[in-house]
């Protein structure tokens, strides 16, 4: 039986053998409020065995170890690739394959704490094939520092997941736990869906009834249970093409309406869009939530003349609430310019334009990034589940690099049946479309994380640590987060320098 540890930062396959400098033992260095993560990996050449859990000794107050089973997703090219966090203690493992068991680590020790390093112990529980039971230690040590996060709601780098809502609280309660776990700060609204459900209903020929029943009560169990300081409204404009907006009609049902073509009534549209975008800010403001609201209002727009139409609806409708937009092709961000309050060009969208967008973060105006499918050559940081999950981890070393202040992935937990990005075996984005899976392995409802999600979390907290550098030292903290990640596809091959680089960095921070 041989039992050693890995960093997180390594992809540790089914077929992986140990190394000679492979150990038992591993040190982690984290801050206050922070997470971090270890592997500790299992294989026997001789028979076949189960872990059937662990035990944690020497634990401080103020921090959890906890760990779990690593999964693995078979695809068509025949590989398991490590990526789900399966919630499970216990796993079977068959003769001469490596099995994975990933352990975070959770800090939140008592403000003004000084550095100091824990001895911790973990025991693993096996089984063997033939009858036998064998403890095997693994030593952890956990260096904190003294940084501290901030909490999401209070991050000035603006995180955001497209998804999918569910239709009972207890998952969309879940989703929001997750989100709070991933740091995701701007909320995405699918406003149409909620206030058809609250019974909104067009009531004349360029009027509607407001109903915000139910829009109110996923704002509220959402912002009660994750940790938000924006409220983004997706948008009513049909993504690409633009010349369709999804409206509310008699019945209370959504429906398409064309504009710019023949047999549009863009009169009646605009009627719409005015009542939309007023509406929802008349009522974000009543509620309290006016200075977090910011539109959607198409997604990727191919052209310019749908988008312009309702930004200078949404001016008047709701003025002083901003505007940010994907943007997935070259041209579309000059061409809607000051208008668009945030871009948000795609990761090669923005590199390739770099002077555009470096000219708009001149101006003091924020630019965000994201990523969709695409770039899917590998020479590119992404979040696909072949490449390595560190590469989620080190897109916010980039944006901290390029000024960036923040970062949409359209993917939370797009689960379909389908060939491009969901769960089947021949998807071409693999994982693209979901950072966390169903839970259909414990009793537990909700979801489970995943080593890219884990990777994000870690990421973000590390943008954190540079933004508190570079209010000490601004050369310095670009200095540091280049060493990792210069641009989106210039970034540092070796796994260690992401862990060297993050204890350097908070090394600093003690003495600064």
């Amino acid at each position: 039986m041989e039992v050693w540890c890995k960093p997180i930062t390594a992809s540790v396959f089914r077929h992986t053998k140990r190394a000679e400098q492979d150990t038992n033992r591993i040190t982690l260095h984290t801050g206050r409020n922070m997470t971090d993560a270890f592997q500790v990996l299992f294989r026997d050449s001789m028979q076949a065995f189960t872990v059937k859990g662990y035990r944690v000794d020497g634990v401080p107050d103020g921090m959890t170890v906890s760990g779990c089973a690593q999964g693995y997703e078979v695809y068509n090219d025949g590989l398991a690739y490590p990526d789900r966090l399966t919630g499970k203690t216990d796993v079977a493992v068959a003769s001469n394959a490596t099995q994975g068991y990933i352990f975070r680590v959770k800090t939140d020790m008592p403000e003004g704490a000084v550095p100091c390093l824990y001895p911790i112990t973990v025991t693993m529980q096996i089984a063997n094939a033939d009858g036998t039971e064998t403890e095997m230690p693994v030593y952890l040590q956990v260096y904190v520092h003294k940084a501290q996060i901030p909490s999401p709601d209070h991050s000035a780098f603006g995180h955001e997941y497209f998804f999918r809502m569910a239709g009972d609280d207890e998952t969309n309660i879940a989703y929001a736990n997750a989100m709070r776990e991933l740091r995701v700060n701007s909320l995405y609204v699918n406003a149409v869906p909620l206030l058809c459900k609250g019974g909104t209903k067009k009531i004349g020929a360029h009027s509607w009834h407001f109903d915000f029943s139910a829009f109110d009560h996923f704002v509220n169990l959402f912002l009660t249970h994750g940790s938000f300081r924006m409220l983004t409204i997706t948008g009513i404009i049909h993504p690409v093409d633009g010349k369709q907006i999804t409206a509310i009609d008699e019945a209370g049902k959504g429906c398409s309406m064309p504009i710019f073509t023949e047999d549009a009534d863009m009169e009646a549209a605009s009627a719409w869009a005015a009542a939309f975008y007023g509406s929802i800010a008349a009522h974000c403001k009543e509620m309290g939530w006016h200075t977090m609201l910011q539109f959607h209002l198409e997604d990727e727009p191919h052209t310019t003349e749908s988008w312009l139409w309702a930004r200078t609806i949404c001016k008047q409708a709701a003025p002083g609430v901003p505007c940010t937009e994907p943007i997935d092709t070259l041209g579309i961000g000059r061409a809607l310019g000051d208008a668009c309050d945030i871009p948000v060009p795609r990761l090669e969208v923005f590199d390739t334009d770099r002077e555009y967008y470096t000219s708009h973060r001149a101006a003091e105006r924020a630019v965000w990034c994201y990523s969709c499918c695409y770039p899917e050559e590998p020479w590119w940081l992404n979040k696909f589940i072949d490449l390595p999950a560190r590469y989620a981890r080190m897109i916010k070393w980039a944006c901290y690099a390029q000024d960036i202040s923040g970062f949409l992935h359209w993917g939370f937990n797009f689960w379909s049946e389908d060939s491009l990005y969901g769960l089947t075996p021949n998807a071409r984005f693999k994982g693209d479309g979901f950072i966390v899976y169903p839970n259909t392995e414990t009793e537990n409802k909700g979801v489970l994380m995943s080593n890219r999600g884990l990777a994000t979390t870690m990421g973000l907290e590390e943008w954190e640590l540079l933004h508190q550098l570079g209010e000490k030292d601004a050369a310095l903290a670009k200095t540091m987060a280049c060493r990792v990640a210069r641009t989106f596809r210039a970034f540092a091959e070796d796994p260690a320098a992401l862990d060297d680089t993050r204890r350097e960095v908070l090394f600093m921070l003690d003495t600064l």
